[in-house]
C-alpha cells in the first residue's frame, strides 16, 4: 500500500518535471539580543544575489524533478528585519559608495541546501516537504580586510502539505529555511570574539584618525639634547672614566659611519 501511495503522488505531480518553487511569505521574527553590537552595518544584496537562484533535484526518496529556489530573494526579504536588531544600526545596500558612518560590511552567500519530500501512511496519506540551508556570512571592514566570516546551517524543517500545495509547502520550507540559518547567524554574530575584539581597537583607531592632520606632534626633549657644560670645560678629571659606545647600524636611522673612531681622544685606562 505505501508503494502504491508513492506511484500515485508522482503519477500525479508529474513525471521528472521541472518546477519554478514560488516565494512564500513566513515570519521572520528576529533572536532574543542580550546586547546589540555597537556597530554601524551595510547588508550587501547586489542584483546578481538578488537573483540568484538554486537549481537542484530532491532526494532520493522524493518527487523526481528539478526544482529552482529564488533564494536570494528570499534572504533579502529576511535577512535585513533579522540582523539589523543586532546592531546600532544597519541598512541594505547593493554595492558602492557605501553610507559614510558604516563601520562593517556583510555579504550573506548559499553555502548548501538540501530538500525533499518524506510520505507516512497508506496512499500517503501524510506527507511532509522538508527542507535544510546553509548560509555563509563574512563581515568585512571597510577596507575590505575580513573581520569574520562563518557557515551556519538551519535546523531540519518540516512542512505537512497535501497534492494541490505541494509547490507551495516547498517554497514554504525553502523559506522557513532561511530565517532559522538568519536567526541562528544573529546570535552567533553576537557573541563572535573576533566581532567584539573589532569593536574594542575600533575605538582605539577612530581616536587616532580623528587627530588633525596637520597638528605637529609633540617634541620629546631630554638632557642629552642641551648639555650642562661648555665645548671647553673640562668634564673628565684625571681619576674619572667614561664609557663610550658607537653604534654604527640603526633599524630605522641612517648610518653613523665613524662611531667606532669616538673612542679617540680620551686616554687609554
Amino acid at each position: 500500500m505505501k508503494k502504491l501511495g508513492f506511484l500515485l503522488l508522482f503519477l500525479t505531480v508529474g513525471c521528472a518535471g521541472h518546477y519554478n518553487v514560488p516565494m512564500v511569505d513566513v515570519t521572520a521574527t528576529p533572536p532574543d539580543i542580550v546586547q546589540k553590537i555597537p556597530l554601524n552595518v551595510a547588508i550587501l544584496i547586489t542584483d546578481q544575489m538578488e537573483n540568484y537562484t538554486f537549481t537542484g533535484q530532491a532526494n532520493e526518496s522524493s518527487i523526481y524533478g528539478t526544482y529552482t529556489f529564488p533564494f536570494g530573494q528570499m534572504i533579502k526579504k529576511n535577512i535585513f528585519n533579522i540582523l539589523s536588531p543586532a546592531f546600532n544600526k544597519a541598512v541594505l545596500v547593493k554595492g558602492k559608495p557605501y553610507p559614510q558612518d558604516i563601520d562593517v560590511i556583510i555579504v550573506p552567500k548559499v553555502e548548501k541546501f538540501q530538500h525533499g519530500y518524506d510520505h507516512a501512511g497508506a496512499f500517503a496519506q501524510r506527507t511532509w516537504a522538508v527542507a535544510k540551508i546553509s548560509i555563509k556570512l563574512a563581515v568585512y571592514d571597510m577596507k575590505g580586510m575580513p573581520v569574520w566570516e562563518g557557515i551556519i546551517s538551519s535546523p531540519k524543517v518540516e512542512k505537512i502539505y497535501s497534492m494541490n500545495d505541494f509547490l507551495e509547502a516547498t517554497g514554504g520550507v525553502a523559506a522557513e529555511s532561511v530565517v532559522a540559518a538568519l536567526q541562528e547567524a544573529a546570535k552567533v554574530i553576537t557573541s563572535s570574539r573576533e566581532i567584539h575584539t573589532f569593536v574594542s581597537t575600533k575605538g582605539v583607531s577612530e581616536t587616532i584618525a580623528s587627530k588633525p592632520s596637520g597638528k605637529e606632534l609633540p617634541i620629546i626633549k631630554s638632557d642629552v639634547d642641551k648639555p650642562f657644560f661648555g665645548a671647553t670645560d673640562k668634564i673628565l678629571g684625571d681619576n674619572d672614566m667614561a664609557v663610550v659606545i658607537g653604534v654604527e647600524k640603526y633599524q630605522d636611522l641612517p648610518a653613523s659611519d665613524y662611531s667606532s673612531t669616538l673612542k679617540h681622544g680620551f686616554p687609554t685606562r
